[in-house]
């Protein structure tokens, strides 16, 4: 079944599953947003203010899509029980202009902000696939979140 645009995922990971120990036992199995494509870094981190609004569009477009699916499942915008503790990974899905090496810095931030990742830094996000798709609409990507799978690499 697909999920509305938006959703995020609120499986919980059941004790004694795999992977476990690579994430805390309350924290949910992963997390799914379906969100506008975050404006590129050469877009908004240039010496130009006005690009600023760019960015800042598109966290009350991305807010407005999570505090919808979130006021749907009955949680609390900003809370922290979507938060996936330690090691993760992140795919993000794009159908529409790709700018891998740019793309995530915004969408990153974002995570951070609204508590879904703890922390975007090397120890925390230990894989990430950037990636063109059909599957979210035209001009969305899906960004998922989950527990880091790879315990050869921890």
């Amino acid at each position: 079944m697909k999920s509305p645009p938006g959703a995020t995922s609120p499986e919980r990971s059941a004790p004694g599953t795999a992977g476990e120990a690579a994430h805390h036992p309350t924290s949910p199995a992963s997390v799914i947003l379906d969100l506008p494509i975050p404006p590129s870094v050469n877009e908004t981190r240039k010496i130009n203010w006005a690009a600023r609004g760019k960015v800042e569009d598109w966290v009350r477009a991305a807010d407005a899509r999570v505090r919808l699916s979130w006021n749907s499942q009955r949680v609390t915008f900003g809370t922290v029980v979507k938060r996936i503790e330690g090691p993760i990974e992140i795919h993000i899905l794009v159908n529409g202009r790709l700018d891998p090496d740019n793309l995530p810095k915004v969408a990153l931030d974002y995570l951070r902000r609204i508590e879904v990742i703890e922390n975007d830094s090397p120890k925390f996000v230990r894989r990430l696939v950037i990636e063109p798709s059909s599957e979210p609409a035209k001009g969305e990507c899906r960004i998922t979140v989950k527990p880091f799978s790879n315990p050869e690499m921890t």
